[in-house]
């Protein structure tokens, strides 16, 4: 068990606690610059290569900002 009261990766993003810190202000405070948040629902760790296409819009999206 970690210090998240969990036993697994997939238990941790379950975890109320760690979704309220993700959702809420704490974690925009902990992180400079933050501007968004994105949670992949049904997701894991490789997330990049299980969404590829998803991935690149937020990324194209995000360098279009500065264009």
């Amino acid at each position: 068990m970690n210090d998240l009261g969990a036993d697994s990766a997939v238990d941790r993003c379950k975890n109320k606690g760690a979704q309220k810190y993700i959702n809420g202000d704490a974690f925009k405070k902990d992180v400079p610059g933050l501007e968004e948040v994105i949670v992949m629902k049904d997701a894991s760790h490789f997330i990049n290569q299980e969404r590829p296409h998803e991935i690149n819009c937020h990324i194209h999206d995000f360098f279009n900002k500065f264009c």
